[in-house]
């Protein structure tokens, strides 16, 4: 999976007859989306199994398992407490991660073309985690 555009610029010149050629690169960052599914259905961004919050952190900086993460983005959902209109659900989410040693990481950014979110009796945040998570 390429997540970095290259583009190539030239520049001609003509001086004395001579013709230069200058090129240079840059790269421009291409936003990751990820395919989730999440089966924390007590969190309050829940709905279906997908995630209404748009974006989501993963903790788990010294994790070497997916035990040692967490979704910190974990609200949980309390009595009949129901979601803003607002949020709808989407299959395609911007996942920051802080989980370094996991394989998909690239610059703090979820590169896994879709992630599970375990937790399906998680209260907190720290009883979810990432069921993707890969150990390097």
């Amino acid at each position: 999976k390429n997540n970095l555009r290259i583009n190539f610029l030239n520049e001609s010149n003509t001086k004395s007859g001579q013709i230069v050629l200058a090129g240079f690169f840059f790269a421009e960052r291409r936003k990751m989306m990820t395919r989730l599914e999440c089966s924390a259905t007590n969190c309050y961004y829940n709905d279906d199994r997908y995630c209404c919050k748009g974006d989501i952190m993963i903790e788990g900086k010294d994790a070497t398992n997916a035990q040692n993460t967490c979704c910190s983005s974990f609200r949980e959902r309390k009595g009949d407490s129901a979601r803003n209109a607002m949020l709808h659900p989407d299959r395609n989410i911007d996942v920051d991660c802080k989980a370094c040693n996991c394989v998909h990481n690239d610059n703090c950014k979820c590169a896994a073309d879709h992630i599970g979110i375990g937790g399906s009796r998680a209260c907190e945040c720290r009883e979810t985690e990432c069921m993707t998570f890969c150990c390097k």
